[in-house]
């Protein structure tokens, strides 16, 4: 999947971004008073490298903040500004239109997008964003986690498959919420092989994506790989939490490897968690 070339003309960008007043002021006076080309050349600086700037269309706390703040230039742009080129404007009401939304806000489609997800309407969902992404309309990040989530409910791996071709292809293959979401509905799914390849693809993780593969390896009854990764995890300075532990020692328990089990609460009581009613529920069945 790829985007059409003209997305590198107008990108939009939804992911969640505040700033302290003086500042948000100085940004908007920015968005006002940029010409036309210098408006158009941070849409294309967007497209080109999304990691390259932050954006707050659908979070944002009221619509006078910024749909988008360059990082490098510091440039801010409202998706839906008086002064943003025609093309854009022009995509958003095409997304309006089929998504049956009466009005000009991006964010009411994609509360529309949320509704149908929450309704089981993941085919409809995935059509109009699809369509958003088409006409160079990038969805937030939360409109593609809680894409994943429902997929997840309903054990749809095609379509799960098919939301990240359209993560990859606007750019967010480095973000680690979206990431940790594409490894548990794969896991969930019953594509261990896929959550393992998105896990290491990371350029990071934290002890969300770690306990995340660590739980599935279990699940799928992987527990020699599950202490392997655990391991993994403690020696790049990640500290587990309540959720690994009860993980790991469902592991040892299948494996009836008390001494490692041991070394585990060991463990688990230096951190403080030996009080914790799940880790001890855990640790008596262990």
């Amino acid at each position: 999947f790829s985007l059409p070339s003209s997305c590198l003309d107008h990108g939009v960008v939804s992911m969640a971004f505040s700033f302290d007043e003086d500042k948000r002021k100085e940004r908007l006076k920015f968005a006002s008073s940029g010409s036309r080309r210098e408006r158009e050349k941070l849409w294309e600086e967007r497209f080109s490298d999304p990691s390259g700037g932050h954006g707050g269309g659908f979070n944002k706390r009221n619509r006078k903040c910024s749909d988008f703040k360059q990082k490098g230039s510091k440039g801010v742009l409202r998706l839906e500004g008086r002064r943003n080129p025609l093309g854009l404007k022009a995509k958003i009401a095409n997304v309006n239109r089929l998504s049956g939304v009466q009005s000009e806000s991006l964010h009411e489609v994609e509360v529309n997008v949320l509704k149908l997800c929450e309704e089981g309407q993941l085919n409809e969902a995935i059509r109009i964003v699809k369509f958003m992404i088409q006409q160079c309309v990038q969805p937030s990040v939360n409109t593609y986690a809680c894409l994943l989530k429902r997929c997840i409910r309903m054990n749809a791996l095609r379509e799960g498959k098919q939301i990240h071709a359209y993560i990859l292809a606007s750019g967010l293959r480095k973000n680690i919420f979206l990431g940790n979401s594409l490894i548990d509905m794969y896991s969930k799914c019953g594509n261990l092989l896929e959550a393992r390849e998105v896990f290491d693809t990371l350029p990071k993780h934290n002890v969300f994506s770690w306990t995340i593969i660590i739980s599935a390896y279990v699940k799928h009854g992987y527990s020699n790989e599950a202490l392997a990764l655990f391991g993994q995890m403690q020696r790049e300075g990640t500290k587990p939490d309540d959720v690994t532990y009860v993980s790991i020692l469902k592991a040892c328990a299948s494996l009836e490897s008390l001494e490692q089990g041991k070394q585990i609460h060991e463990t688990i009581k230096r951190n403080g968690y030996d009080a914790d009613v799940f880790v001890g529920s855990t640790l008596v069945d262990m």
